[in-house]
């Protein structure tokens, strides 16, 4: 068995538990719970990408840094489980939601992940307007509560930009910036590893993966498949709510076959 890395965004206590938008990115305590026991009985062991074995490894990874993946710290003491959370800084700084969910709630339809200017979107909105979701189940991580899980030993923060604007097209010039500023924030937690990066959208140019592989060990993508060993380009398996995408095990295996990856990369290019 070849060494895996999947990406979550949300957790739900309850399967039944309602979100107001982009419900497709919540997933269970219940169905992670399941998912990692088959994945243990199968022989796999939970570590991070940059200790993981020659094969049958599995990391866990989370990008964002919603409220919600404090839920997941029970599952990583019960499996031990290291965990890397990605986190986009601008948004627990300011304590706002996600510019997407902002976005999708006030019904900007066309409202681009990959094509519209984050700074711009996130000025738009009204105080008021920018107070909407923030309840448990949209809201960023607080300082403090990033601080709670700096302390316990499963948890690793990594970079993943300030405001999660994809480097792609115009954007690219801000790349730097972007990372600057997330770094700036991140490193008042001890459990900051700066030798990962994770691309916001898990998108890029080829141009600026091969700039920011020279700057860290390891860049994550969202593109599935396998990862080796020593592989500096990390592709992870992102999982969604199984009531929209199927059982999380038969996303895992979708995602490993090569018709997947070739969907991702015609997806890209027509950005």
């Amino acid at each position: 068995m070849k060494n895996l890395c999947l990406l979550f965004h949300c957790i739900k206590k309850e399967t039944s538990d309602y979100s107001q938008v982009n419900p497709s990115l919540y997933i269970s305590l219940d169905e992670m719970d399941d998912l990692l026991g088959q994945l243990k009985n199968r022989g796999y062991e939970f570590t991070l990408p940059g200790k993981s074995k020659e094969h049958s490894s599995c990391s866990i990874t989370f990008d964002d840094g919603y409220s919600n993946n404090i839920l997941f710290l029970d599952l990583a003491k019960k499996y031990k489980i290291p965990f890397i959370l990605f986190l986009s800084s601008y948004y627990s700084e300011n304590q706002v939601p996600y510019i997407w969910d902002l976005m999708k709630f006030h019904k900007h339809n066309t409202w681009s992940f990959y094509k519209d200017d984050y700074y711009e979107s996130l000025k738009s909105l009204s105080t008021n307007q920018k107070m909407d979701l923030m309840d448990d189940s949209h809201r960023p991580l607080t300082i403090d509560e990033i601080h709670a899980l700096d302390a316990e030993d499963e948890f690793y923060l990594a970079p993943h930009t300030h405001t999660h604007q994809p480097f792609y097209g115009n954007f690219e010039e801000r790349s730097d910036e972007e990372i600057h500023k997330n770094l700036k924030f991140l490193k008042q937690f001890k459990s900051l590893i700066e030798t990962e990066f994770s691309f916001p959208c898990g998108i890029s140019s080829s141009k600026k993966r091969k700039e920011l592989k020279n700057k860290f060990e390891r860049i994550y993508t969202v593109d599935g498949g396998t990862y080796n060993k020593d592989d500096r380009v990390i592709n992870r398996i992102s999982l969604t709510s199984p009531k929209y995408a199927g059982p999380l095990l038969d996303q895992i295996e979708n995602q490993l076959k090569w018709i997947y990856k070739v969907k991702r990369w015609v997806t890209v290019a027509r950005l």
